[in-house]
């Protein structure tokens, strides 16, 4: 998605924001909006703009689904400037739609953690090490 405010997006519906970022994700509008990806879009996005938008930060700009050039994507990322010094600064944002009570910690939780979805199992990379891997 291309950069937008945080004050322009909070005007924007979950379902318009979805809408938005399948177009850029997948070349072509939703035909069916019960995608698993479609639906993370839909009900965490608008969540993350809330609480950037109270916080005081209408400025700051977000960056959805932002494609890395070796490949994947990282899935928000807010832009702007530091208050001092006015240098640019940008926070990685992974966004999981995970509840406390469908993980298992693994290897300490440094870096694997066990994620039960709809009866089902995986093992999943901890978000801190994925964020990691993007800044690398």
């Amino acid at each position: 998605m291309e950069a937008i405010k945080i004050s322009e997006a909070i005007k924007l519906s979950g379902e318009e924001l979805a809408d938005k970022l399948w177009v850029d994700v997948h070349g072509q509008v939703p035909v069916e909006r019960n995608d698993s990806e479609y639906r993370s879009w839909k009900q965490s996005l608008p969540k993350l703009i809330q609480c950037v938008n109270d916080a005081g930060l209408g400025n700051i700009m977000l960056i959805a689904e932002y494609k890395l050039p070796t490949g994947g994507r990282i899935d928000a990322m807010l832009l702007g400037y530091s208050a001092a010094k006015h240098t640019p600064l940008v926070v990685i944002v992974e966004i999981k739609q995970w509840s406390e009570d469908k993980i298992t910690v693994k290897d300490r939780g440094f870096t694997v953690i066990q994620v039960q979805n709809d009866g089902q199992g995986y093992s999943s990379i901890h978000p801190i090490c994925q964020t990691n891997e993007y800044v690398k």
